[in-house]
């Protein structure tokens, strides 16, 4: 049997050490694995992060701003997270290009003037 799973926005494929916090806790590691405009995936969380479904927490990935997100799913050691306030298409190719190590955006192309 196969199930189809329609997805609100594409998901993009990262390897980045994070570290995420429920306030009041202290930092817990883990490895963000994918990104989307409005969540992520992070595992290797694992069990010292004792997080609950619905639990806020806060994502910060590199030197990026921190992410406000809320606990969405949880199997195993990893865990969904769905972010308070949707990311910018600008803010999410940005953080993609960090998470890989991307120095900067490509360059835009020459625009011509077209003359009637």
């Amino acid at each position: 049997m196969s199930v189809l799973v329609i997805r609100a926005h594409k998901r993009f494929a990262i390897c980045r050490k994070v570290r995420l916090r429920k306030p009041g806790r202290r930092f817990v590691d883990g490895l963000l694995i994918e990104l989307s405009l409005d969540g992520c995936r992070v595992s290797g969380v694992g069990a010292p992060a004792a997080l609950a479904l619905g639990d806020a927490v806060v994502l910060r990935v590199g030197d990026a701003d921190p992410l406000e997100a809320r606990v969405r799913w949880l199997r195993d050691d990893t865990i969904g997270l769905r972010f308070e306030r949707p990311l910018h298409v600008a803010a999410l190719e940005a953080l993609i290009r960090q998470c890989r190590g991307e120095t900067a955006a490509p360059a835009m192309p020459a625009l011509r003037a077209y003359a009637t």
